[in-house]
């Protein structure tokens, strides 16, 4: 049936004069939201933690030039960084956020700094121009999480929320399934495909 297809890829760059990705573990998240005429809204979490014993060489700050892959036709884009008080998320300085088109997608650029013994929580979220045609009878949600050569098995959790008028009838891989949310947990140890094929 018809549908559309989600994308994120995020690409790490250590830009410190140190080596302190070595130390540094990292979670991921994705979170959609398919509102009731059909508009998608993404959230990606990302959670780096810096294990470094110090501020010593080759441990450190970890400083992270973060580029983050999305479907081209995001209209709309929010970045915010955990501070100091862990329950408050700063937004991104417009300036300190930088847009380019490569290879067919959106791509966001901007530093993350990340000390040692700390963590830090990075949100983004974007709204997409494309809608999912909520008319059909059946319908497919595809999202294709795209892996940096050379990172870890990151864990990944990725969250569907949709409509009550829609149902899942399939899911791939298998998952949970609450009211109205799809949920399903993975690692991010190569390419990941997640579907769910929806039904009035």
């Amino acid at each position: 049936g018809p549908g559309i297809i989600d994308y994120l890829m995020l690409v790490d760059a250590n830009v410190g004069v140190n080596k302190a990705n070595y130390f540094v573990k990292r979670e991921l998240g994705y979170e959609v939201t398919i509102l009731k005429e059909g508009q998608l809204v993404g959230e990606a979490t990302i959670v780096y933690t810096n294990d470094s014993p110090s501020e010593a060489w080759p441990g450190g700050t970890y400083k992270n030039y973060l580029r983050v892959y999305l479907p081209s036709d995001v209209v709309k884009i929010t970045v915010k960084e955990q501070g100091q008080n862990r329950a408050d998320f700063k937004p991104l300085v417009k300036e300190s956020l930088e847009r380019q088109e490569e290879f067919g997608k959106s791509v966001f650029g901007f530093l993350v700094e990340v000390p040692a013994k700390e963590s830090k929580k990075i949100k983004i979220t974007f709204q997409r121009e494309e809608k999912l045609l909520l008319s059909a009878n059946s319908l497919d949600y595809i999202f294709f999480c795209q892996k940096q050569s050379g990172t870890g098995q990151d864990p990944l959790v990725v969250k569907i929320n949709y409509p009550a008028f829609l149902k899942p009838v399939k899911i791939m891989p298998q998952g949970t399934w609450e009211i109205q949310k799809v949920t399903l947990k993975s690692e991010l140890d190569k390419d990941k495909l997640f579907a769910v094929e929806f039904s009035h």
